[in-house]
């Protein structure tokens, strides 16, 4: 174990958040949901290569998010 962990672990302790777990909420990079459905909405037969063209991305992030 280093020196930064034990550190950061007493730390925590002083300040009593030692048993606390921190959940980090992430913004999507490229694509945001509302802007893929509102496009999707307006063009129901487009490709998913039109779609990563418009938002800058891969096929595979564009399938990715089609699914969540």
């Amino acid at each position: 174990m280093s020196k930064t962990t034990l550190t950061r672990w007493i730390n925590k302790e002083n300040e009593s958040k030692l048993g606390e777990i921190e959940i980090h909420v992430r913004k999507p990079k490229k694509i945001y949901p509302e802007k893929s459905i509102k496009y999707i909405e307006e063009h129901p037969d487009a490709y998913l290569i039109d779609i990563a063209d418009k938002f800058n991305c891969s096929e595979y992030a564009i399938r990715k998010a089609l699914k969540k």
